[in-house]
């Protein structure tokens, strides 16, 4: 081999040499390290490292290769436990008022006799209603008069806009062309009352009769008009002892 063979044998080295070793500094510059390290409660630190590796090859070849090291540390934080503390509060009235509804609910009695739904009732409104067939020979308004006269009598209170209703019916047909009345007659004292069901879960408002007094009977058309006043009387008479009974003065 003569002398110019040699240099460029040298030469082609040295150029692989030279890229084996950038080829090792780039794929060793691209690594990174992770490390967790566990640290005490509310300590956070982040610390950065530069290694520096340097290789030297030949006497005009030199590769400097940085590599960067980061030191993560988690960060911890303390459970926080949360604690129910009853603090003493005032309950609405209307909340007060639905528990008490429910209590007296759950736990109301059965009446035995239908005299006992008079108890609490404050007022009295009193209707009548007469069947069309009778409105020439009897007044709507004089049997009210009669049957409202004897209510406050007894002192209990008439109100037109009370829920209660107290309801004078009368209802029939004439015999003979109109010679002779054949009717029905009830005094009827009625509530709206809510009816709960639960399976399934549900409610309905209807007008419910507590109590009642009726009779049936013949008038002729001369006397219809005294016999519908007199069973106003009797049984608005009647209606008020059983309500005093339970809402003594």
């Amino acid at each position: 081999m003569n002398n110019s063979t040699a240099i460029i044998a040298l030469e082609s080295t040295a150029k692989i040499w030279s890229v084996a070793l950038t080829a090792a500094a780039i794929t060793i510059g691209c690594q990174q390290k992770e490390v967790r390290v566990e640290v005490p409660i509310e300590t956070v630190k982040t610390n950065t490292v530069f290694v520096t590796n340097t290789v030297v090859k030949t006497n005009t070849l030199m590769v400097t290769n940085i590599v960067r090291v980061t030191n993560e540390l988690v960060k911890e934080f303390p459970l926080v436990a949360e604690k129910i503390v009853p603090v003493k509060a005032s309950i609405p009235k209307d909340y007060k008022a639905a528990f008490e509804i429910v209590n007296l609910m759950n736990n109301a009695k059965v009446a035995k006799k239908d005299d006992e739904a008079f108890h609490g009732i404050p007022s009295i409104h009193v209707r009548v209603y007469v069947s069309e067939k009778f409105t020439d020979k009897l007044s709507t308004d004089a049997i009210r008069n009669k049957i409202e006269l004897k209510l406050r009598q007894a002192g209990i209170k008439v109100d037109l806009e009370s829920p209660y209703w107290l309801v004078y019916s009368l209802d029939g047909f004439w015999e003979d062309n109109g010679i002779r009345a054949n009717y029905s007659v009830s005094l009827e004292l009625t509530e709206m009352v809510t009816v709960t069901r639960r399976s399934p879960p549900s409610a309905l408002r209807t007008i419910a009769s507590i109590w009642k007094r009726g009779t049936h009977g013949f008038a002729g058309s001369k006397v219809l008009e005294s016999s519908a006043m007199n069973n106003a009387d009797t049984f608005a008479e009647a209606f008020a002892n059983a309500f005093l009974e339970q809402n003594p003065k």
